[in-house]
């Protein structure tokens, strides 16, 4: 719908797995047209614009008034903003904000990445023996640095560090305690992605502890579970303007039951701390093969400290986790103003234009009657003195217009994404405190809408 195809039908059911697919034009319904005016996307561009419109600002604050805790303090933010830069945070916000208006529901992961190419060189280390100096007898072994015997100079590893890292990831492909109402009370939580063997076997084939080694084993995986089907027809899809292809496969060779070759589908498991798990679990999957199990590497004083995740909801619904998204209500109502403008073009191709009834005995020849602008057609009457006559057209009634423009302001009123969020002055009003008392008062529903993304955004 977002994208512009909505003119769509149901495969399936919810239980098999069904999915939205364009209506197939048929000889029994190829007369009828599908236009499209999408108010949704405008919708959608009017709030993820008043997410996003002032960018964050971090400060942090020194332990204490020491001078090396304000200077690191100030380091801090430097690096703060270099890393808004470096990390592409810009768009990672506005792609959070475009899932969040479209779904619902979005979570942002903030990690320590191992395979980012990032080294420290490490003065190389060997044991040598430790002597007294009062009797020269060897007391022990002692670590010192080891040197080139050529030259005398320390000898130097690379050691690789990785980087911090961040990525948005889609709600459907999170996985959370189905008993948790909250993220911070969920028991645990588990992210789904589709990775290239390559790098299953970079990042996990590693001889640490909790790693298993088993990362080289990991097969190729080709059946996808639906959701992830959706997701990666999803990322291969180049938009509504393709052609030849089926709805979400659009711009792909291949079908949404199949996957990229030479990759896996990996689960990141977390589980919370308990008395068994002081530090919490991480276990990782790829396509049956065990590839980490072991502590969670995230800790800290906070709740939700043991996974690397922090989630914004736009509307919270009561018994559940998920979220609701604006845009779901608008969905029907936009269906609505298509078949509208779908009846106002049919109405033009049929009834507006005349109608043709020839008697058989009127003369009028077979064919002649095309309906071009300004023909004549002759024909004979009985008659005496009969004057030239038009047949008029039947247009489209006022009250469909009416209901066009009813349904049009429904969909900005349902949503919230009203005009003077788009910076449209509303008739009659001119005074700054007026346009500003407005505003306020138009935007007060999506203020805990917005005062949970600024959480979202603080616990990033």
């Amino acid at each position: 719908m977002l994208d512009g195809k909505q003119w769509l039908v149901f495969d399936g059911s919810k239980e098999t797995g069904g999915i939205w697919k364009e209506i197939r034009v048929s000889r029994d319904n190829e007369y009828i047209p599908r236009p499209v005016t999408n108010y949704i996307f405008d919708t959608y561009q009017t709030l993820k614009s008043y997410l996003i419109q002032n960018k964050p600002r971090t400060t942090v604050v020194p332990n204490t008034q020491r001078y090396e805790d304000k200077m690191g303090a100030k380091l801090a933010n430097l690096v703060s903003e270099c890393n808004w830069e470096r990390l592409k945070e810009e768009r990672n916000y506005e792609y959070a904000a475009s899932n969040l208006v479209t779904y619902g529901t979005v979570f942002k992961k903030d990690y320590w990445d191992n395979t980012v190419a990032m080294t420290a060189k490490v003065p190389r280390m060997t044991q040598k023996p430790k002597t007294d100096p009062n009797t020269g007898q060897v007391i022990g072994m002692e670590e010192v640095e080891e040197t080139d015997p050529e030259t005398g100079d320390v000898l130097f590893d690379e050691m690789p560090l990785g980087d911090v890292n961040t990525s948005v990831i889609e709600p459907y492909r999170m996985a959370i305690d189905p008993l948790a109402s909250d993220l911070h009370n969920a028991r645990w939580v588990m992210e789904y992605s589709i990775q290239p063997l390559s790098w299953i076997r970079e990042t996990y084939g590693i001889q640490e502890e909790g790693y298993t080694g088993l990362a080289s084993e990991v097969a190729e995986e080709r059946a996808l579970s639906n959701s992830l089907q959706r997701f990666f027809a999803l990322k291969t899809s180049s938009g509504v303007r393709s052609q030849g292809q089926q709805f979400l496969g659009a711009g792909s060779t291949m079908g949404a039951e199949q996957m990229i070759e030479n990759a896996a589908v990996v689960k990141e498991y977390y589980e919370r701390p308990s008395q068994k798990y002081p530090k919490g679990r991480l276990i990782v999957v790829a396509n049956k093969k065990t590839l980490y199990a072991g502590e969670s590497p995230y800790s800290g004083p906070e709740l939700g400290d043991w996974h690397p995740y922090s989630e914004c909801r736009w509307e919270l619904m009561p018994g559940r986790f998920w979220g609701r998204a604006p845009l779901d209500d608008t969905v029907e109502i936009q269906k609505q103003v298509n078949s509208i403008d779908a009846t106002i073009i049919l109405t033009r191709k049929t009834t507006a234009i005349p109608q043709k009834m020839i008697p058989m005995d009127s003369g009028v020849p077979h064919g002649s009657w095309t309906g071009r602008p300004g023909l004549e057609v002759r024909y004979r009457t009985s008659a005496t003195g009969a004057m030239p006559q038009t047949v008029p057209g039947v247009g489209v009634d006022g009250s469909v217009f009416q209901e066009r423009e009813q349904r049009v302001q429904d969909i900005k009123n349902i949503s919230g994404a009203i005009d003077i969020l788009k910076g449209d002055r509303p008739p009659g009003v001119t005074a700054a405190s007026a346009l500003e008392m407005l505003f306020e008062v138009g935007t007060g529903k999506l203020r805990p809408s917005l005062d949970r993304w600024k959480m979202f955004v603080e616990c990033s």
